[in-house]
C-alpha cells in the first residue's frame, strides 16, 4: 500500500510550475493514508482478540465435552443413587429387554441416561463389565413408552436425580425416603 503513496507522492512532486500545492496534496492524502492503516490496524487487533476469545471458550466446551465423554459415573454410584431413591435394579435380561423396548433407536449411545414418566431410568453404560444396560425402574409392574433424554455423563445423571426428585414429588402418594446409609467402622465405639 505504501507504493501507492509513494508513486502519487513522486508524481505530485514532480508537477512543473513549482506549485507547492499539489504537494501539500500529496502530503495531506499520506497523512490520511497513514491514519486509516492505524485504524485498520486497530480493528483488525480488536477482530484478533475477539477470535482469540470465542476460540478459548469453544476449545474449553470441547475439552468438558471430552471429559465427560471418557469420564462416566461407575455403575455402584448410579446404583446406590437410584436405591437411595427407593429405585430397583432390575438385571434380569429378559426383563431388560421387555423394559427397552420401546426407547428410541438412537439411544443406546454410550453413556447417556434416559428417563421415563413412569418412574423408569436407564444408563447405557458400555463397559466391559456391564454390557448389559441399567434398567431401574421405581413400581416395575408399570411400563412405559414415553422415553425422555437427560443427558450423558455427569450432567445427565444429575439431570436424572433432579427429574426423579421432581417425579417423586407429584406422585400422589409420596413414599417414605429409605434413611441413607451409613458406614460404621465395626472397630468403632459408638455411644
Amino acid at each position: 500500500m505504501h507504493w501507492i503513496t509513494n508513486a502519487f507522492s513522486k508524481r505530485a512532486t514532480k508537477i512543473p510550475n513549482g506549485s507547492s500545492h499539489a504537494s501539500r496534496d500529496a502530503l495531506w492524502f499520506k497523512t490520511l493514508w497513514v491514519q486509516k492503516e492505524r485504524g485498520l490496524g486497530g480493528v483488525l487487533l480488536a477482530l484478533a482478540v475477539a477470535m482469540g476469545v470465542y476460540a478459548n471458550e469453544w476449545s474449553e466446551q470441547e475439552a468438558l465435552l471430552r471429559w465427560e465423554k471418557t469420564h462416566l459415573p461407575s455403575s455402584r454410584v448410579i446404583q446406590y443413587a437410584m436405591e437411595s431413591r427407593r429405585m430397583v435394579w432390575l438385571q434380569d435380561p429378559s426383563k431388560v429387554h421387555r423394559g427397552l423396548k420401546s426407547l428410541p433407536v438412537s439411544a443406546d449411545e454410550k453413556g447417556t441416561f434416559w428417563f421415563n414418566e413412569k418412574g423408569w431410568v436407564v444408563f447405557f453404560s458400555q463397559t466391559p463389565e456391564m454390557l448389559i444396560p441399567q434398567l431401574y425402574c421405581f413400581r416395575c409392574e408399570e411400563g412405559g413408552d414415553q422415553w425422555s433424554p437427560m443427558g450423558r455423563g455427569w450432567t445427565g445423571f444429575e439431570n436424572t436425580m433432579l427429574r426423579i426428585d421432581q417425579w417423586m414429588e407429584s406422585l400422589p402418594l409420596r413414599p417414605q425416603r429409605v434413611a441413607p446409609r451409613v458406614f460404621l467402622d465395626p472397630r468403632a465405639i459408638v455411644y
